[in-house]
């Protein structure tokens, strides 16, 4: 096997994030709800100068919040039902953004960023690991590459890496 077919840029999604647990999601982490990093991510959209993403926005815990700050934020994530609840949220807050039910990993939004954060729970890991039973080497960085040159992602926190 040669050294490209080696490496995968795939994340597999979790399916757990629809019906019931989007509504629970939405009921432990509500906009509103801050974290200890919220400060660095929003410090990396407005030193990126331009419009950002945050990759898995889930019910918008942290996007309403930047959005509500007057950043261009929109959001991307794979469960149809946690974008219901952030479209949801984002008319209760009285705002509106871009939001795109898809994949991270790879990323294929047709357009770049001058941010990307991943400010909630959720890891997409960089390093490089084995996977079971393939023996393939498995490297996850699409998300780099949508930002354009010179555009700003956050160091890690809290041991995270996204």
């Amino acid at each position: 096997m040669g050294v490209a077919e080696q490496f995968v840029d795939r994340l597999a999604a979790s399916p757990l994030y629809g019906g019931v647990l989007a509504v629970a999601y939405d009921a432990w982490m509500p906009p509103g709800s801050v974290f200890a990093d919220d400060a660095a991510h929003l410090e990396t959209i407005r030193r990126g100068g331009g419009p950002a993403l945050e990759l898995g926005c889930g019910t918008g815990r942290f996007l309403v919040q930047a959005i509500a700050a007057g950043y261009e934020v929109e959001g991307i994530d794979h469960s149809g039902d946690m974008l219901a609840r952030c479209r949801g949220n984002f008319t209760a807050a009285s705002i509106d953004a871009p939001l795109h039910l898809g994949d991270i990993a790879p990323l294929a939004l047709g357009r770049t960023y001058a941010a990307i954060v991943c400010p909630a729970a959720m890891v997409a890991p960089r390093r490089v690991h084995r996977r079971a039973g393939d023996g393939r080497l498995h490297r996850h960085q699409t998300a780099r590459r949508p930002a354009r040159l010179g555009g700003r992602r956050p160091p890690p926190v809290a041991g995270r890496r996204c």
